[in-house]
């Protein structure tokens, strides 16, 4: 069997853990995330004849897999880890992808230099909100540098932590860089449930306008009316 078809060993799901216990902010979660949620992240992609994904913090490899099911012989894949233990697992379970051992706030200089631009997808399997905010602004404003107009952005957020204020500013930054959210899902078979969130970078550049606005505007004072794709509201 194709090792890049395998689920993750016990010994990558036990390092997870030991990463989680050892600092679970950045890591999020205590076990890697479920194939039921890495379908629902790719979920109505266009994953085309050379395409270019790059995966901001794939962990033990439970988005990569999904990624390389789909991924056409000509496609380009990147993934940018920042735990040195995941990408020896990474580079040796996915032979097809580059793995790279740095800060996803690089990520326009880490896919410049590999002449990856511009990239048409990004998945991001990073826990922003336990991100420091900073941290969390220079990848995203890296992330709207690398895609092309109509290039996605898809991340998840748990179902418990959907209302916690970090994680309803971070949907408030992506709003003002992406607009509207192109694609919500909940999927319920992942611990946690986790609700899937994809947006697309527009056509044209956004007006500077509405993010002073949106700004102004408190985190608690948002709905999820705020968040919606115009049809869905």
């Amino acid at each position: 069997m194709n090792p890049e078809n395998d689920p993750p060993s016990t010994a990558s799901s036990n390092l997870f853990f030991a990463k989680f216990l050892a600092n679970p902010r950045l890591v999020g979660a205590i076990a890697p995330s479920s194939r039921f949620l890495a379908r629902k992240m790719l979920e109505g992609l266009d994953l085309n004849s050379g395409v270019r994904i790059v995966e901001l913090g794939p962990g033990s490899g439970s988005f990569t897999n999904e990624i390389f099911h789909a991924l056409p012989d000509d496609g380009q894949f990147l993934g940018i880890e920042r735990e040195r233990a995941f990408v020896e697992i990474l580079r040796e379970r996915f032979t097809r992808g580059d793995f790279v051992l740095d800060s996803a706030a690089r990520i326009r200089e880490i896919a410049d230099k590999r002449g990856l631009l511009p990239v048409d997808h990004i998945i991001s399997g990073l826990p922003f909100a336990g991100l420091p905010p900073r941290l969390t602004l220079e990848v995203l404003d890296g992330s709207g540098d690398v895609l092309r107009p109509g290039g996605t952005f898809s991340t998840f957020q748990y179902l418990h932590a959907y209302h916690f204020a970090s994680a309803r500013t971070f949907r408030i930054r992506m709003a003002e860089r992406f607009g509207p959210i192109r694609r919500l899902c909940l999927e319920w078979r992942n611990l946690p449930p986790a609700y899937v969130f994809t947006w697309q970078k527009p056509m044209a550049a956004p007006r500077v306008g509405p993010r002073v606005s949106i700004e102004s505007r408190r985190p608690q004072d948002m709905s999820l009316h705020d968040y919606l794709p115009q049809d869905r509201r």
